[in-house]
Order: structure tokens, then C-alpha cells, then sequence
């Protein structure tokens, strides 16, 4: 009877961590569902780039999506920007993308000091990743 109640206390014991754990991996994959989502709204997302530009000042000359490559898991889409502003606003806009809720990840990045004002060029090509709604289950 006592070995019992103590088989009961360790699985009670037993639940609530595994109820615990359950909804920390939930939490994780909402996180990761907010970062890699299966479907882009690229308007939103052309729109934010945009707004974090200006911000930092930055002098967007070449907006280029790219075909997509679709992977096992993964779509990604390449866009390649080419933009100018001094080392520092490339800098902090390297910084902003960096803290945005999507995972945004720069694949080629080729930073050109020019002569005038201390501006440099930069050609960069961000791949924007979304899931593969046939194996995610959605």
C-alpha cells in the first residue's frame, strides 16, 4: 500500500514534468513557426525591408527576387539587394534584420567602399526561408 502511494507520487511527479517539457517545445515551435512560417506575405515583408531602410538612411537601388529553391524541408527565396549608405547605417541595418521576427539569412554579401562621402555599396542576396507546407502538415 505505501509502495503504492509512492509509485502514484512519482508518476504524478512524472506528469507534471513531461506536461512542463510539452509546453516549452510548444512555446519553441510557435517561435519557430513566427520565424519560418509556410507562407510568406512577401508584400509585408518587401514592406518592412523597405521601412528599415529608410530608417537607416540607405539608398536602395536594386530590388531583385530570385527563383525560389525548394529543399526536402524548405522553400527559400533568394532577393538581392543593392543599396548604398555609409559603414555604419550597413552596419545597423544588418543589426535590424538580424532582430526581425522572420528569419531572414544573407547568403552573398559584397560591401564596396566608394570614393564620395564615405559611402560604400553593397550587393547583398538575403535568402527568405518558408516551410514545406507538404511535409509540415499544413
Amino acid at each position: 500500500r505505501i509502495e503504492e502511494q509512492k509509485d502514484m507520487e512519482k508518476a504524478d511527479a512524472n506528469l507534471a514534468a513531461l506536461r512542463q517539457a510539452s509546453s516549452q517545445v510548444r512555446q519553441e515551435m510557435a517561435g519557430l513557426n513566427k520565424r519560418i512560417p509556410q507562407n510568406t506575405d512577401m508584400g509585408a515583408l518587401i514592406q518592412e525591408l523597405n521601412i528599415q531602410m529608410r530608417e537607416r538612411k540607405l539608398a536602395l537601388t536594386t530590388f531583385q527576387p530570385q527563383p525560389d529553391v525548394k529543399e526536402d524541408l524548405f522553400k527559400r527565396t533568394p532577393i538581392r539587394l543593392l543599396f548604398q549608405g555609409t559603414f555604419l547605417q550597413i552596419y545597423q541595418f544588418f543589426y535590424d534584420l538580424e532582430r526581425m521576427d522572420r528569419l531572414l539569412a544573407p547568403e552573398k554579401i559584397t560591401i564596396t567602399g566608394l570614393e564620395a562621402d564615405q559611402v560604400c555599396q553593397v550587393d547583398l542576396t538575403l535568402q527568405i526561408i518558408e516551410r514545406n507546407t507538404a511535409l509540415s502538415g499544413g
